[in-house]
């Protein structure tokens, strides 16, 4: 990973330390120099965290709106980020970038399994889209007439 600093991009395999956990830290380099670091602590922390290859078969899969065809996405993911800050969770990293932020994604294993992070497990695609829908319908507000 490379770490914006007063003098530039730093890769983070000469960091030796850390001195402090923000925007303003120090970096003690391999080669004896300190540099400041000029992005904030989550992004600092986030990137430094280890990123492993991914087997074949994983793919990330997104919804589309109902009516849409097709009715989802998917992306190769490529690598997990392992996530130290969230009980070492992994994250699904693909081509087009990692898969945290605020798109609700699922991640479809080799075997035709679906999971939605932190919540189920579907037998197929199929099923979990089933219950996306089901799950959108219920969180739509319900018209009410107005009784004068």
């Amino acid at each position: 990973m490379w770490i914006l600093t007063s003098d530039g991009y730093v890769n983070s395999d000469h960091v030796v330390e850390i001195k402090g956990a923000h925007k303003g830290s120090v970096l003690h380099l391999v080669n004896g120099k300190t540099v400041v670091v000029r992005q904030d602590d989550y992004d600092l922390a986030y990137g430094l965290n280890p990123v492993i290859p991914a087997q074949p078969g994983f793919e990330v899969l997104y919804l589309y709106e109902p009516g849409d065809e097709p009715p989802f996405g998917r992306d190769p993911v490529i690598a997990w980020r392992i996530d130290a800050d969230a009980h070492s969770s992994q994250i699904a990293v693909t081509p087009a970038g990692s898969s945290l932020g605020s798109q609700r994604i699922a991640i479809l294993y080799p075997d035709g399994q679906v999971y939605v992070p932190e919540e189920s497990t579907y037998p197929n695609i199929e099923a979990w889209i089933a219950a996306e829908r089901d799950a959108q319908a219920a969180q739509k507000p319900v018209a009410c007439a107005t009784v004068a």
